[in-house]
């Protein structure tokens, strides 16, 4: 993505049009620090931020704002793309001005910024808006996965920062609270802190309280920890329409053996009321 004319692993120039599945989304959730080195994801002084309505209406076409802050930036970029639960691109994307263009790759799509929308030279934060025309139907919760890069517009992609955010749009106010799950990474070594970024939202309009926990699905169906959570319950009151974020942060023993899991969000009421789950496949090795 932007940063000087920062380059991948072979040369190409990216400022003026980043790869696909660069907006740490799933299931790779791979993002912009794949090109541009420099720090931890999400470890910048800034803040990413994507605007979205709490409910869409099939067929209707929404305004997004998606806004990047770091006082160190001196260019600016983003990707973003928008799946159903099944991972399939959900309703459309197209572009407001010439500061962001869409592509596809299979059935989804990614709108991202233009050689024009890094803005060379603007301190301190960048926003950009584009139009989403949600799909015709509803398929139920839309989950928006999005990846800002705050440059230093260096000429190599080093010394920059990387943010990634996600926010769901629920097809009906029935649908409660949605959980989105965004792992730092999918590939987790043994002895290693990860860290899991789990954002909940409101989709009744009205003041909502619920309980966060996660868990562990191993390859044979059993669950880790086989009783109680992997992280304990943790309650979260959200106000109507808005989200709230949560970092899962997680200890792996050095003793831990490669393997191939699921990881389990779910919020839910006491004592057993399920309300939503969200889930991705991550390994040990």
């Amino acid at each position: 993505m932007a940063g000087g004319l920062s380059t991948d692993t072979f040369g190409v120039l990216r400022s003026s049009s980043p790869p696909n599945d660069r907006c740490a989304a799933p299931p790779t959730f791979a993002a912009c620090n794949q090109c541009h080195s420099g720090a931890d994801l999400n470890s910048g002084a800034g803040a990413f931020t994507v605007f979205a309505p709490s409910v869409y209406n099939p067929g209707q076409t929404y305004t997004l704002l998606i806004e990047l802050q770091d006082p160190s930036a001196q260019r600016w970029g983003f990707e973003i793309t928008a799946l159903d639960e099944n991972l399939n691109g959900a309703g459309t994307f197209s572009a407001i001005n010439n500061e962001v263009q869409v592509s596809t790759s299979g059935n989804v799509e990614y709108a991202k910024h233009t050689s024009t929308g890094t803005a060379p030279g603007q301190t301190i934060e960048k926003s950009w808006q584009v139009e989403w025309t949600a799909p015709a139907t509803n398929v139920g919760p839309v989950r928006f996965y999005a990846a800002g890069n705050a440059a230093n517009a260096n000429s190599p992609s080093s010394e920059d920062t990387t943010y990634t955010t996600a926010i769901a749009v629920a097809g009906s106010t029935n649908e409660d609270v949605s959980i989105t799950l965004q792992p730092e990474s999918i590939n987790v070594s043994p002895g290693s802190q990860w860290t899991v970024n789990a954002f909940v939202r409101d989709h009744t309009g009205a003041a909502n309280q619920v309980v966060l926990v996660s868990r562990v699905k191993l390859a044979n169906g059993s669950f880790f920890p086989a009783t109680g959570w992997l992280f304990p319950p943790d309650s979260i009151s959200l106000t109507a329409n808005n989200w709230a974020e949560r970092e899962l942060v997680h200890t792996i023993p050095p003793t831990t053996p490669p393997l191939m899991a699921t990881y389990q969000g779910i919020v839910g009421r006491a004592p057993n009321t399920f309300v939503n789950i969200d889930e991705f496949m991550f390994m040990i090795q």
